[in-house]
């Protein structure tokens, strides 16, 4: 607080049924038995029963100090016979909106994954690169992040080699850049630590396919094979063409890809299923990879809040490269690369933005228990991580403190910081204790939108104080 250079936060959790309590004149008292667990309001502390007040109410007019309430998280009120007021509202300091230096919500966002293209796609075609016979073509995948880093202590990548077979006469010929990219994916497929073992479906960090489009036609897009024949595999089912949940998934993701969508009208293909139909002569064909981070942290769906329990957040970044004989990557001018990391296409020295960029989740149910976990210990209310005592936690109402976030939800954060001045100060110099208050609302289809009546009673409030304070948004 105030010997700090940070502030004191603390949470108010509004995630339950009712949020914001945008109802006048609820006495505090009152509050957990109309609302329960997870809901929030402003509240006149010089009224008798302390009630709760809306935008338009007199003492937000005047822009008047209030405080902010918290509704309890425990349902008994009683921890034994002598222990009690667990169902006590939870107070803030007393909050005057002229000493509010800002007002902000960090907004839920869903995680997106990164998807790459590595050669022609629809949406850059003159990029389609020239692939010679009596060539080996080396493509490195480096995957990187947190998931990467805890799976093997370092970066995961793939060197995939392509061989275009021997010449038929003393002058090279011009090979299918399709046969190329599917050698590339069949390497990436065939990675254990990339793909996954034996059909496991849940523990690749890669979806991987190739795309083809010959003579101007349609762009298809070929994924690999079964990897037991008879057997559902990745992409297909039993029967070896059918796409099933998987490979249409990431079909959709590639046509939905947020910075460029691919155009891929027709259903995967099985890619042993690929006839080619290259003409070197004319040189009538057109072929990518394109590859999406497909990564899933693997967790306790109710961890017990060890030292060592984690979630993931980060997302797999893909970066891919062309390496020469030496192993040094090399200037394919031809080849464009759209990672948004690696200089491709003609001249070698643009960056091509990725089909789609990465982004990390915010908001999530874990973090937000986390944050509420260290709240409440601040008031006393320790939570049990011992896990040779969990009884001790469900006799402290330890898990209704969990029972009342939503961890696999996401939320929408509102953040209040203001002062509190300190009149009188053993050392003899004025100073002010800075608190940050978080109110998390439930957000489960990451809007971001949090609470509109929420927002409009902080202006109104702000506003009656002559605050220039406004709402910033993240």
């Amino acid at each position: 607080m105030a010997y700090f250079n940070h502030a004191f936060q603390k949470m108010f959790f509004a995630g339950g049924a009712t949020g914001y309590i945008n109802n006048a004149g609820d006495d505090s008292v009152d509050l957990y038995g109309l609302y329960g667990s997870g809901a929030v309001t402003f509240a006149d502390h010089n009224a008798t029963g302390w009630p709760s007040v809306v935008a338009a109410s007199a003492p937000v007019v005047a822009g008047a100090p209030l405080t902010l309430l918290a509704t309890s998280l425990y349902q008994n009120d009683k921890i034994g016979p002598f222990h009690g007021g667990y169902q006590e509202t939870t107070k803030s300091k007393m909050v005057n909106p002229k000493y509010i230096s800002r007002f902000y919500k960090v907004q839920a966002k869903l995680p997106v994954n990164n998807i790459i293209a590595v050669g022609g796609t629809d949406f850059a075609p003159q990029c389609c690169p020239d692939f010679y016979c009596d060539e080996t073509y080396q493509l490195r995948l480096d995957l990187k992040g947190s998931p990467a880093l805890r799976f093997l202590n370092h970066n995961i990548y793939e060197i995939a080699c392509a061989y275009t077979g021997c010449c038929d006469g003393p002058v090279p010929e011009l090979v299918d850049p399709a046969l190329v990219m599917q050698t590339w994916m069949q390497y990436v497929a065939d990675d254990p630590i990339l793909f996954g073992l034996y059909g496991q479906t849940n523990q690749r960090f890669v979806n991987v396919g190739f795309i083809v489009s010959c003579d101007g036609g349609d762009w298809d897009l070929y994924l690999p094979d079964n990897v037991i024949p008879g057997q559902p595999g990745v992409y297909f089912e039993a029967d070896g063409t059918t796409p099933n949940a998987v490979a249409i998934a990431f079909r959709d993701a590639l046509v939905n890809a947020a910075d460029n969508p691919l155009t891929l009208p027709n259903d995967p293909i099985a890619s042993s299923s690929y006839t080619s139909v290259f003409n070197p002569n004319a040189n009538n064909c057109c072929a990518g990879l394109v590859i999406e981070a497909a990564y899933e942290d693997t967790k306790f769906g109710d961890c017990t809040f060890q030292t060592s329990d984690f979630f993931e957040t980060e997302p797999i970044r893909i970066q891919a490269s062309v390496l020469d004989d030496t192993g040094d990557p090399c200037v394919f001018e031809q080849l464009c690369i759209h990672d948004g990391i690696t200089p491709s296409g003609v001249g070698s020295t643009v960056v091509l933005p990725a089909l789609q960029t990465a982004v990390q989740v915010m908001g999530t149910g874990e973090q937000v228990l986390r944050d509420l976990i260290l709240s409440e210990s601040y008031g006393q209310n320790w939570f049990n991580t011992n896990d040779a005592n969990l009884r001790i936690r469900e006799i402290t109402q330890g898990y209704d403190v969990t029972g009342a976030v939503n961890r696999s939800g996401l939320y929408t954060c509102y953040f209040i910081l203001h002062t509190v001045p300190r009149m009188n100060n053993p050392t003899g110099v004025f100073d002010n204790d800075q608190y940050l208050l978080s109110i998390p609302i439930l957000d489960l289809a990451a809007t971001g939108v949090g609470s509109a009546a929420f927002e409009a009673f902080m202006v109104a409030w702000l506003a009656g104080a002559g605050s220039t304070v406004a709402l910033e948004t993240f």
